[in-house]
């Protein structure tokens, strides 16, 4: 019967953990979605080649560490000139809609979501010549 109570309060333990785990993501990923550069894309790129979003988590992953919001585009482009008209494009049109150049090349960053964004413009000239965009949200 000690036994049965302690396998009981176990289990009990075990489901009342469950219930803390962290909330959905319902303000940073949301916040960058409305971002004018969630939807940008280079002159001509066309879809994205590849493409990720994932919500913000305070507990993140299963080992502990927190996992940021962030928005991933990558475009392919046909050469090296499509691929720096792109960069230039896409700081301009991130600048257009209020973020603000660094010291590092193609960081920018902007107030949101009552903590700072990052978007990274990179761009790649090996074959595959191309773009990625990536927004990243970080409470």
């Amino acid at each position: 019967m000690t036994r049965l109570r302690i396998l009981a309060a176990c289990a009990a333990a075990l489901l009342s953990l469950t219930g803390c785990t962290d909330p959905t993501d319902d303000t940073y990923l949301p916040a960058l979605k409305q971002d004018p550069m969630a939807a940008w894309a280079p002159a001509g790129a066309g879809t994205p080649t590849r493409t990720f979003e994932v919500g913000y988590r305070a507990g993140g992953t299963f080992e502990g560490k927190r996992r940021q919001a962030q928005i991933l585009r990558i475009y392919t482009l046909p050469d090296d000139a499509a691929v720096t008209a792109a960069v230039a494009a896409g700081i301009t049109a991130a600048q257009a809609a209020g973020w603000t150049t660094t010291v590092t090349e193609g960081i920018l960053t902007k107030p949101m979501a009552g903590t700072n964004a990052q978007l990274t413009i990179l761009h790649s000239t090996t074959t595959p010549r191309a773009i990625s965009i990536s927004l990243t949200l970080i409470p």
